[in-house]
């Protein structure tokens, strides 16, 4: 006999990571290490390595499968009535389980669980908990279990938060009631677990009607991440969404170009039992010849309640099926308030990623109810997949994933327009920064992002010498920050036609100095073809606050501008091109 007792589906991207599983049995037996690979192309070629393995007695930290103990979990001495006991099959056959979870589907011997007896002298409403160890991580965890809940008076078993010291506080995570169908019938429970502070979970079960029906709980794992809660109606989950049966209440578009929709397949999220349906998850349409490229479509949250710290977790798949065509299109989310409306990107992914499941994070300010929006672009029309799976919205602080999907206020794709950032208004008669995004482009210009005809920035005067300025969002003082952009220049060929990186300083924008300035004579721009070239300068911190200008000057002779990124800290900036760095005042 063979049993699956651990798998792992995704790439961990050459980090080693660790593997754990609690296991028991009552036989001689040996472990083997398994490895299918998944692409059947020669072209697929990847590792799976392991490396210091151990076994242990014990359960694996507040793992537990109740074979001769409670492991890390424990008995609460206060504020309850009665005990979690452990059994190993009911005597009664109208309440209990038969056998323990893992033996449930299999031919393995039967094993232990934690239970509540209802019997005499239970009463209704009487509590027991049974409490885990301290988690002190700062990252969201995912606790699976199964729960047997048959008879004809089965009361609540439910999934708290215990967190505050001295002065603990409780809230209720996840929640269930009324029976199964089957003594032999074991349900899968999961729910994410997260917060900034210390904290302990509690299995709470309450007596419905004495001597009708017992709870017992079996296979309790905690993996690292979030996860989607198990059943959907077990918790208040706000956005939280595995899309197996519907979209939850994430709105697709009402319009008729709608893009995303169900499809069959998706991401196994951890603790899924070993058999399970079809699995759905949220897809883009990349490739159809019913939109074009540059197309759009959203993917709306509910209104999500405020909360001192909140994360997104979510797993994407953004890729391309053809090597050499990668700008498959990108994936952001947007933050929007539910009161004023105002609206910003916090996390983007642009075009091909990796084949495979990647998980993704995105924290976001929640001291007001916001939603969420999953806004897809298309790209070039190239064969691929772009999916979204298992979305989960918790409590607490996380880190971005993948850490290049990180999004400030100043950067901008200006593929909806230039985000936060303001053009100036022109002098009389004169041309400014325009936008491709409405149509009115430069003809057969493609922008950097997706190489579509809408997407980016363009200045292209005719007949009259102009200046035109873009103006960012304003940069907090002391904040040391790294500038880049892609550029191309436009027109016929004007030597001193110029494009510069600038910073204003002061509340009133009164001193400007020079940073960064490339010419179309330095570039080499013959006025025959489109060549999209890197910018890339650093903006030293400053005692005041300050904006940074994205200035173009010329006449008959433009540019245009694409993927202006800003990254803030001590970050590697060389000045690119080199030739880019101002000459210094004489």
């Amino acid at each position: 006999m063979t049993e699956t007792l651990w798998e792992a589906r995704d790439s961990t991207d050459g980090a080693w990571k660790e593997g754990k599983i609690s296991f028991n049995t009552g036989f001689e037996h040996r472990l083997v290490f398994e490895v299918v690979p998944h692409l059947p192309s020669p072209a697929g070629r990847a590792y799976v390595a392991i490396d210091d393995v151990s076994l242990a007695e014990g359960a694996c930290d507040s793992d537990c499968n109740f074979e001769k103990d409670l492991c890390n979990w424990i008995n609460m001495d206060e504020g309850d009535d009665f005990d979690w006991q452990l059994g190993r099959g009911s005597r009664r056959g109208v309440t209990g389980p038969i056998r323990d979870q893992s033996s449930s589907h299999s031919v393995s011997r039967v094993g232990g669980y934690a239970f509540i007896d209802s019997s005499h002298p239970r009463r209704s409403g009487d509590i027991a908990r049974l409490e885990s160890a301290v988690f002190e991580t700062p990252d969201p965890l995912c606790l699976s279990f199964y729960t047997n809940m048959f008879g004809a008076g089965v009361g609540r078993l439910s999934v708290r938060e215990v967190s505050g010291g001295e002065n603990p506080t409780a809230k209720v995570l996840w929640s269930v009631s009324g029976g199964s169908g089957s003594p032999l019938s074991w349900e899968l429970g999961r729910v994410t677990v997260a917060s900034p502070n210390r904290f302990m979970v509690q299995l709470e079960a309450e007596i419905g009607e004495p001597d009708a029906a017992d709870i017992a709980v079996d296979s309790i794992r905690v993996e690292p991440g979030a996860c989607p809660t198990v059943p959907a109606s077990a918790g208040r989950v706000d956005a939280s969404c595995h899309f197996r049966d519907d979209t939850c209440s994430w709105e697709l578009s009402s319009t008729g170009r709608r893009l995303w929709s169900r499809a069959p397949g998706g991401h196994i999220a951890l603790g899924s039992p070993p058999l399970q349906p079809a699995d759905h998850f949220l897809s883009f349409d990349v490739d159809g010849y019913e939109h074009q490229a540059g197309a759009r479509d959203t993917v709306l949250s509910p209104v999500i309640r405020a909360r001192p710290l909140a994360c997104l977790s979510f797993w994407v798949y953004v890729a391309s099926h053809i090597a050499s065509m990668p700008k498959i299109g990108s994936l952001q989310v947007l933050h929007i308030n539910a009161t004023s409306n105002d609206t910003r990107a916090i996390w983007r992914v642009n075009n091909h990623l990796r084949h495979g499941w990647v998980l993704a994070q995105a924290p976001f300010p929640a001291d007001t109810p916001v939603r969420l929006a999953l806004e897809a672009v298309r790209g070039s029309g190239v064969s691929g997949l772009l999916g979204v799976d298992d979305v989960v919205v918790h409590e607490g602080d996380c880190a971005v994933l993948p850490p290049a999907a990180a999004v400030s206020p100043f950067d901008c794709w200006f593929d909806d327009g230039e985000c936060r950032w303001t053009v100036t208004s022109p002098a009389e008669g004169a041309e400014t920064w325009r936008s491709a995004a409405s149509g009115a482009g430069i003809p057969q210009l493609l922008d950097h992002t997706h190489r579509v005809e809408t997407g980016y920035e363009y200045f292209d005067p005719f007949n009259q010498r102009s200046t035109a300025r873009l103006v960012s969002p304003e940069v907090p003082a002391s904040t040391q920050l790294c500038v880049s952009l892609w550029y191309t220049c436009l027109g016929g060929v004007q030597q001193d036609a110029s494009l510069s990186l600038r910073r204003q300083l002061g509340s009133d924008n009164s001193t400007t100095e020079l940073l960064w300035q490339v010419t179309q004579g330095q570039t080499g721009h013959t006025g025959r073809r489109y060549t999209w070239h890197y910018g890339q300068v650093q903006l030293p911190s400053a005692e005041d606050t300050a904006r940074i200008v994205i200035e173009a000057i010329g006449m008959q002779a433009g540019f245009a501008i694409d993927d202006v990124r800003v990254v803030s800290g001590e970050v590697p900036c060389p000045t690119r091109p080199e030739w880019g760095r101002p000459a210094p005042p004489e």
